[in-house]
């Protein structure tokens, strides 16, 4: 339904989005990135503190904030407290400034 064109432009919306919010997250002090391989929708991001606390405080903004990775790999200790965050071309700019703000916030 898109056609060749729209799809690709699709895919780079995401991917610029994606890119846009891991970005931005990786330069606040309580968060960091744990891979450096590309990413298109979905990318982790460790947190300093409580990965749990850090989705309690997204949920009471109304964000569903990503998946909690160290609960499906708990000998995996690199991913203790990193979070799976997807961002897709339904996420407004806007939202994904205030997810930003509000992680900035913890």
């Amino acid at each position: 339904t898109l056609g060749k064109s729209g799809i690709q432009q699709l895919g780079e919306l995401n991917l610029n989005k994606a890119n846009y919010a891991y970005q931005k997250l990786r330069e606040l002090d309580n968060f960091s990135g744990v891979f450096n391989a590309p990413g298109y929708n979905e990318f982790v991001i460790k947190c300093r503190g409580n990965a749990g606390d850090v989705l309690a405080e997204l949920l009471k903004n109304n964000i569903i904030g990503g998946l909690e990775l160290g609960r499906f790999y708990p000998n995996k200790t690199e991913l203790e407290n990193s979070l799976l965050i997807c961002v897709t071309e339904m996420m407004p700019k806007s939202e994904i400034d205030r997810l930003v703000k509000i992680m900035e916030e913890m």
